[in-house]
């Protein structure tokens, strides 16, 4: 039982290191021979532990690099998204104050529209008033222009001046 059992694990090792015809006499044997040849094969499996050892800490220092890297990239991450949060957060700030500088400029122009309402009818007033000084000076002119003379001649005579 010991020696398929251990040959089992000198052929699980040596498969794993890709040896296959190592791995092919343990199997065919059903175990390694207990003659003069038991120090060369110790010596054979040290050698393969420690490739395997050395492969194993090789792994481990990759993973422990590649672990440090993600934890960089997630604090990285972690820092991008704090950003943008304070950034949303001014943002939603600043929207509500031109909400609210808004609201109270809507506030103020319900409370003076009437006053431009009524200069704007002033305004209209004005211009009506003299479109009728304009009309009854032209008027006035083109009497006077039409009477010529005659017209002279009257204002004279009120005025008192022949």
């Amino acid at each position: 039982m010991e020696r398929l059992a251990g040959s089992l694990v000198l052929t699980a090792i040596f498969a794993f290191d890709g040896s296959d015809d190592v791995a092919q006499w343990a199997r065919s044997t059903g175990g390694p021979p207990l003659s003069e040849n038991n120090a060369a094969m110790l010596d054979a499996i040290l050698k393969l532990l420690e490739r395997v050892e050395r492969r194993i800490d090789e792994n481990e220092q990759n993973a422990s690099v590649s672990r440090g890297r993600i934890h960089e990239r997630m604090d990285e991450q972690a820092a991008a998204i704090s950003e943008i949060r304070k950034d949303v957060e001014i943002s939603a700030m600043v929207v509500a104050q031109q909400r609210d500088v808004i609201t109270e400029l809507d506030g103020k122009i319900t409370k003076v529209q009437p006053d431009i309402e009524q200069w704007r009818q002033v305004r209209r007033l004005g211009y009506g008033f003299s479109a009728v000084l304009v009309a009854v000076g032209m008027t006035g002119a083109g009497f006077l222009i039409y009477l010529g003379e005659t017209a002279r001649l009257i204002v004279r005579k009120w005025l008192g001046i022949l």
